[in-house]
């Protein structure tokens, strides 16, 4: 199981970095926090999905009652304040390469974690996390101070 942290998947989404099989079953879980939990089709280079559809059915577990927003391309689910966790189980509805699927949360808690039940793959979460550290961090803060700066008031 890999855990991954929320400021990576605030900014670009957590890709799936396996290949997944139409018919099987994958839980993503939302951990300890509340908010929006997001499966995302890779779009391509002109911002439009890719058919055929990705997604043949979404189910959610412990999520928000009537929560659910699903489709070929996306999926998503709310987690309320009152629950400890929650996930969306989906199943492909064809073959999808490995990085497809992105993994994205809308929270305000700096301590939620998503749970994938795939293999772990450190060295391309290491990556991701410094990604995420970096353009939180540094290039935002940055962009907002120049901003600031050059201010006529």
């Amino acid at each position: 199981m890999t855990e991954i942290s929320s400021s990576i998947l605030r900014t670009t989404g957590y890709p799936i970095p396996e290949a997944l099989q139409s018919g099987s079953d994958y839980t993503v879980t939302l951990v300890s926090g509340s908010g929006y939990l997001t499966l995302e089709s890779k779009r391509n280079p002109n911002g439009f999905y890719t058919y055929p559809a990705n997604f043949a059915s979404t189910t959610e577990v412990d999520m928000a009652d009537r929560s659910l927003v699903s489709g070929n391309f996306i999926s998503a689910g709310y987690l309320g304040d009152n629950f400890i966790s929650g996930s969306l189980v989906f199943t492909p509805a064809r073959d999808l390469p490995a990085n497809e699927i992105l993994v994205k949360i809308a929270t305000f808690s700096t301590s939620s974690y998503v749970e994938l039940n795939l293999s772990e793959i450190p060295s391309l979460l290491l990556l991701l996390q410094a990604r995420a550290d970096y353009y939180e961090n540094v290039t935002c803060t940055t962009a907002t101070l120049t901003k600031l700066e050059n201010c006529n008031s």
